[in-house]
């Protein structure tokens, strides 16, 4: 990265920020940054194993995300206060972090967020992913470990990428959990339009109506132990299933941090209609309801 893109990018401390930067000032760190937006993260995904050794499934998986900055700043428009102070992703920002500079994961993250803000994101998007060479391995997209929907129209760019997916390779998995449920009921009822466009874009016949079912992304609905009830309603009404995150010390809780994914992949499975309960990764004593 050079010193001109790095300093364009620091200087950024909110999505508005990255928004209002000038057409010179985005090509100079799309030029000085040509960093790739989809992160092979294998190992980030699976967590660790029994041993507390980092796990992969390279032998029959392949995992893709694409994460943008974290925080109501950036990304995440419906974070609670827990999910403010407790994110599991504040950590890996603050990595190799220096005085008068930001970690090399915020700099990446902020440069995926000036690629998703452009019209051409998903036509990008799609023809990355169509390029990605994964032999016969399961293929799992993930949009945002990092991140969340922080728009209508952002979500709509990420239905049409899996859209076009589908009708490339329809065996690819594309998995998001998110609490910008709002945006979600909005566009299921009130863009029917641009999804009966990008159904007809991709060769797909449009639908009377569309619910989470019809699109090519499952949608899971994050809960921490201060979402609000209505938050919750809307996404049992719009069919989602939950991963709750609670601070309850309640002992038969699923430990994320070292499950096996490989063999259990509820998280990621479609058909899987059950409720996921886990601990709060940090500060899980602090949290209490």
């Amino acid at each position: 990265m050079t010193q001109e893109a790095e300093r364009i990018l620091y200087q950024c401390k909110s999505r508005s920020d990255i928004e209002d930067l000038s057409d010179e000032d985005k090509e100079k760190v799309r030029e000085g940054y040509p960093v790739g937006l989809l992160t092979d993260s294998n190992v980030f995904i699976l967590g660790k194993n029994e041993k507390g050794n980092a796990r992969t499934c390279t032998d029959t998986c392949k995992f893709y995300i694409f994460n943008l900055p974290q925080g109501p700043m950036f990304s995440c428009p419906f974070a609670t206060r827990i999910c403010r102070e407790s994110c599991y992703q504040i950590g890996p920002e603050r990595m190799i972090q220096k005085e008068g500079r930001n970690s090399p994961t915020v700099y990446r993250r902020k440069r995926n967020l000036l690629e998703s803000l452009r019209d051409d994101f998903a036509e990008t998007m799609i023809e990355i992913i169509n390029r990605k060479k994964t032999g016969q391995k399961d293929v799992y997209i993930r949009i945002h470990a990092s991140g969340d929907f922080y728009s209508e129209e952002y979500l709509l760019k990420w239905i049409e990428i899996s859209q076009a997916i589908k009708a490339s390779h329809p065996e690819y998995n594309f998995t998001a959990y998110t609490k910008s449920v709002n945006y979600l009921k909005s566009v299921l009822t009130d863009h029917k339009d641009k999804l009966d466009e990008i159904f007809r874009k991709y060769g797909f016949e449009p639908l009377p109506s569309y619910t989470v079912n019809d699109l090519n992304i499952h949608f899971i609905g994050s809960v921490m132990d201060d979402t609000a009830q209505s938050q919750i309603d809307l996404m049992k009404e719009l069919g989602l299933k939950l991963y709750i995150v609670t601070g309850n010390e309640t002992p038969d809780l699923v430990d994320c941090e070292h499950v096996d994914c490989v063999n259990c992949m509820l998280c990621y499975d479609p058909g899987y209609e059950e409720d996921v309960r886990t601990r709060l990764r940090i500060g899980s004593n602090k949290y209490v309801s």
